[in-house]
C-alpha cells in the first residue's frame, strides 16, 4: 500500500507506492519492499551529510534545503526562488538578483561592500571618496572579456577620470558611472566619443591639442590676420561668406566652379578706378565692353579703361538689353523668346516661345509653344504603345498598353495567370469563387485554411515577467499569469511558434499554448509517455500521483538530472 510523504509544516509533497522510488526531490523515497533499499538509503544519508556538495545546485530543490556550492565553497539555502548564501557575502561585479533586507555584496570591481537596505545596495566601505581625492587601480573586462588595469580617480563619490595604458576599449558593463569606452591615456566622465559633456572638462591652459570640440587641429584657420606660405587648400564644399552664409564658393559633381549667392540677390562685380590703367573686369581672358556688351578676346594683349564698370549677373543683361554669348552653359530661369539654335544641358524653368533646334538634356517644367521635332529622351509617341515610346491617349482617350510594371491606383478587373491559362477577374471582400481576395474596411480577409504550419494552440496573456519558451505558467502573480510552483494548476507553457494565434490583439501579451505539441521546459528524468505536473519555478515534473494535476504527456525520454527541453504534447 502507498504511504504519503509530508512537508514538517504537514503538506504532503508525493506519494510512493511499494516496490518503487520516488524521485520528485534531490533525495530518494523507498516504497515498501523495495529490493535494494540499503544502497539508495545509505546514498540519502551521504547526500545529507554533504550537503549535496557540487559545483551546480541540485535540480528538485525544496524550501530550505541546504546545498555546498563547490565552486565557491560556501553553503547555500533554496528560499523557493534561488539558492542564496548562508554566511559571508556574495562577490561579483554585477548585483545579486532578488536579495533580501541585510544581505551583503562584494563588489568585485570596486572592491567594496553593499548592504541591501530593502530598496537598493547602500554602501558599507571603503569608502574611496570622502570628499577627498583618492586613486585606485582596479581590474576591469571588456566587451569582447579581455580584462584591462585601470587607474581611476574618484572624488565625492564620483570617478571623474580614467588612466588607461591599453589601447582604447569598451568596458564590459555600466561599472563605471558615466564611461562606456576607455580611451588609450586619460578619458574623462562622459567623453567616450572623444568630446566632455557637461561639466566634465579641463580647466586651464594647454600648450597644444589634437582636438578643439571634437575637430582634428588641422581643419582650424586662425582670424588675426593669418599668413600662408603655400596655397590654401579648400576641398569641393568650399567655403561660404557673410553671417547667413550669403555668397557660396564651391566646385560641384561635374567639376564646375559655383560661385553662387544663397540669397537669390545678383551677384556684382565691381572694378575701382584708381588710375587710368585700372578698372577693366576680365572674364576668360575676354572683356566686356561696356555700352554695346561687345565681348573682345584679349589673347596676350590687355585692354584697360580708367572709368568705374560694373557687371550684374542675373536675370539683367550686361547692357540692360541682351546677353551677348558665344555659349551659355548656366542655368536658365527667365524666359527665352528668341530661337535657341544650340544645345541646352540645363534645366529651363520659364517660357520657350520660339523653336529649339538643338537638343534638350536637362528638365523643361514649363510650356514650349514651338514645335519640338527631336525626340525625348529617345523616346517618341505612339498610339497604340510601341517599343521605345511614350503611351499617348487614342481619339477616344483610352491608353493601349501591353503590361504595367508598377503601382496601379484604380482597375476594374486583374489579370490571374492559373496554370498557364490566364483570365481576368475582379477583386472581392466576400471571398467568393473566382475572385481576388482584398481586406474589408476592418482589414479582414475573409477565406477558409486548410493548414497550420506550426502545431500548437495558443492566447495571449499577460505575464508579471518575460519567460523563455517552454516555462510552465498558472494563474496568479502581478499579471494574469506566472511562473508555475510545485502544487499549482498549471494552464500551459510558454509557446515557442503557435499555429493557432487566439486574443491577437492584447498589447504586451505572451502566447501561451493551451492545446497541442511544444517544448516543455523539465527537470530530472523523464520517460515517454511520463504524466507531467506543475514542478518548481515553472518547470514540469513527472508524477504518478492521480492527486496531482496533470497538464501534458511526454513525447520522449530524457534521463539527465538537470533542467532542458523536451517534446510533450499540452492536453
Amino acid at each position: 500500500m502507498a504511504y504519503q510523504v509530508n512537508k514538517f509544516n504537514g503538506i504532503q509533497l508525493t506519494s510512493v507506492s511499494d516496490g518503487t522510488i520516488d524521485t520528485s526531490t534531490d533525495l530518494t523515497f523507498i516504497g515498501k519492499n523495495y529490493a535494494g533499499y540499503g544502497e539508495v538509503q545509505n546514498e540519502n544519508f551521504l547526500h545529507l551529510l554533504e550537503s549535496f556538495s557540487n559545483a551546480t545546485q541540485p535540480p528538485k530543490p525544496i524550501s530550505g534545503q541546504l546545498w555546498y556550492d563547490t565552486s565557491t565553497k560556501k553553503i547555500k539555502v533554496y528560499d523557493d526562488e534561488k539558492f542564496k548564501v548562508v554566511g559571508g557575502a556574495e562577490f561579483g561585479s554585477a548585483e545579486p538578483m532578488n536579495p533580501g533586507l541585510g544581505d551583503l555584496w562584494f563588489n568585485s570591481q570596486t572592491q567594496q561592500l553593499h548592504a541591501w537596505n530593502g530598496t537598493s545596495y547602500q554602501l558599507v566601505g571603503p569608502d574611496l571618496n570622502t570628499g577627498q581625492s583618492a586613486m585606485a587601480s582596479v581590474p576591469v573586462t571588456d566587451v569582447n572579456g579581455v580584462s584591462h588595469t585601470i587607474t581611476k580617480l574618484s572624488a565625492g563619490g564620483k570617478v571623474i577620470l580614467v588612466l588607461n595604458k591599453d589601447a582604447e576599449f569598451e568596458l564590459n558593463a555600466d561599472i563605471i558611472p558615466d564611461f562606456t569606452v576607455i580611451k588609450q591615456g586619460v578619458t574623462l566622465a562622459s567623453s567616450s566619443t572623444g568630446i566632455s559633456l557637461g561639466d566634465w572638462i579641463y580647466w586651464g591652459t594647454t600648450s597644444n591639442s589634437l582636438k578643439l570640440g571634437g575637430t582634428d587641429a588641422e581643419y582650424f584657420m586662425r582670424r588675426d590676420n593669418p599668413t600662408f606660405n603655400t596655397l590654401v587648400k579648400f576641398k569641393d564644399p568650399g567655403f561660404t561668406v557673410g553671417d547667413q552664409e550669403d555668397l557660396s564658393v564651391r566646385v560641384d559633381a561635374n567639376d564646375q566652379v559655383i560661385l553662387e549667392n544663397r540669397l537669390g540677390n545678383p551677384i556684382t562685380f565691381k572694378v575701382a578706378e584708381s588710375t587710368a590703367t585700372q578698372g577693366v573686369l576680365v572674364i576668360d581672358k575676354q572683356v566686356v565692353k561696356p555700352g554695346n556688351g561687345d565681348i573682345v578676346d584679349l589673347g596676350t594683349n590687355e585692354l584697360k579703361w580708367g572709368t568705374v564698370y560694373s557687371l550684374a549677373i542675373n536675370t539683367t543683361a550686361v547692357n540692360s538689353t541682351a546677353v551677348v554669348a558665344s555659349t551659355f552653359t548656366g542655368a536658365l530661369t527667365g524666359n527665352v523668346t528668341g530661337s535657341v539654335t544650340g544645345n541646352i544641358t540645363g534645366d529651363v524653368t520659364g517660357n520657350i516661345t520660339g523653336d529649339v533646334t538643338g537638343n534638350v538634356t536637362g528638365n523643361i517644367t514649363g510650356d514650349v509653344t514651338g514645335n519640338v521635332t527631336g525626340k525625348l529622351n529617345t523616346y517618341q509617341t505612339a498610339v497604340p504603345a510601341t517599343a521605345n515610346t511614350i503611351v499617348v491617349r487614342d481619339s477616344n482617350g483610352a491608353i493601349s498598353v501591353s503590361g504595367i510594371t508598377g503601382t496601379v491606383d484604380t482597375s476594374n478587373k486583374i489579370k490571374v495567370s492559373d496554370y498557364g491559362s490566364e483570365f481576368y477577374t475582379t477583386a472581392n471582400i466576400q471571398g467568393t469563387a473566382n475572385t481576388v481576395v482584398v481586406r474589408d474596411s476592418q482589414s479582414i480577409i475573409n477565406g477558409t485554411a486548410t493548414a497550420a504550419r506550426y502545431a500548437d494552440l495558443a492566447e495571449k496573456y499577460l505575464t508579471d515577467k518575460e519567460y523563455e519558451v517552454g516555462t510552465v505558467v498558472t494563474v496568479g502573480g502581478n499579471a494574469e499569469v506566472t511562473a508555475c510552483e510545485i502544487g499549482n494548476h498549471a494552464i500551459g507553457v510558454v509557446s515557442k511558434n503557435p499555429a493557432f494565434m487566439m486574443n491577437s490583439g492584447l498589447v504586451n501579451g505572451t502566447y501561451i499554448a493551451l492545446k497541442g505539441r511544444v517544448p516543455v521546459l523539465t527537470t530530472g528524468p523523464v520517460m515517454k509517455g511520463d504524466k507531467l505536473t506543475a514542478g518548481p519555478t515553472g518547470l514540469a515534473i513527472p508524477t504518478k500521483s492521480p492527486n496531482n494535476h496533470i497538464f501534458a504527456i511526454a513525447l520522449e525520454t530524457n534521463d539527465t538530472a538537470g533542467v532542458k527541453l523536451i517534446e510533450a504534447v499540452v492536453l
